[in-house]
């Protein structure tokens, strides 16, 4: 089975392995079991069968090069991500009111201490998680802006 959405990773981060790689966001928030079949694929294997790819359009046809052109920034002009982000952004935001709900409710002396510390430290964490995936949705975001601007050096060259 084919991921349908595949987000950029550095593996090794910080040491003299560190590399690029482009993996499930399934099996990445998941784990193995919901994407048995996830590899993290290196993204300088990526951009050089894209390469190929385009040497090879580019030497026989200029039709089917603009037809693939088009394809690819069509692809990646999928609102998929930016739909992703509003629903991170909306689901913040009902954590949050709930956040202020919780404390209202301590200060009316409507929970008890216990309560309030546990429920509080679970919606704590259910924010901390949201967070976490924003951050990466912005940044696959703007990984796509970076691959919008090579397609249009690409165009021109």
């Amino acid at each position: 089975m084919l991921c349908e959405t595949c987000t950029r990773r550095n593996w090794h981060s910080g040491t003299t392995h560190s590399k690029r790689i482009w993996q499930c966001v399934t099996a990445t928030k998941g784990g193995k079991k919901y994407c048995p079949d996830s590899k993290g694929i290196e993204e300088k294997q990526i951009e050089d069968a894209f390469l190929e790819s385009f040497r090879l359009l580019n030497s026989d046809n200029k039709e089917i090069l603009n037809e693939f052109l088009t394809r690819v920034e069509s692809t990646l002009t999928d609102t998929t991500v930016e739909n992703q982000i509003d629903k991170v952004k909306k689901e913040l935001r009902v954590l949050q009111a709930q956040k202020s709900n919780l404390i209202d409710m301590k200060l009316q002396s409507l929970i008890d201490g216990a309560d309030y510390q546990l429920k509080y430290e679970e919606i704590s964490a259910k924010m901390k998680g949201k967070e976490d995936g924003f951050v990466e949705l912005a940044e696959a975001k703007n990984t796509l802006k970076d691959v919008k601007n090579v397609l249009r050096s690409l165009e021109k060259f």
